[in-house]
């Protein structure tokens, strides 16, 4: 049990010290080096919901119906 636990939280460290790509959730971008944005601007459109999550000195996530599409820094 504890080394499952260790294993979980080197992963976890693992994460936090990775960036971003392609193909992401939204929990997953949360947990990487990028961590939580400054602010989400949220698009509902027919086909879907696309929110750029916007971090400052020109870097932005942009995610459509919860999958990071576009990176832009």
């Amino acid at each position: 049990k504890a080394r499952t636990l260790k294993m979980a939280k080197e992963r976890a460290a693992k994460k936090r010290n990775e960036g971003v790509s392609i193909g992401m959730a939204p929990a997953d971008a949360l947990a990487s080096s990028w961590g939580k944005p400054k602010k989400v601007n949220r698009t509902t459109r027919a086909s879907g919901v696309r929110e750029q999550w916007v971090y400052g000195n020109g870097n932005y996530l942009y995610f459509d119906n919860g999958v990071l599409t576009s990176i832009q820094n």
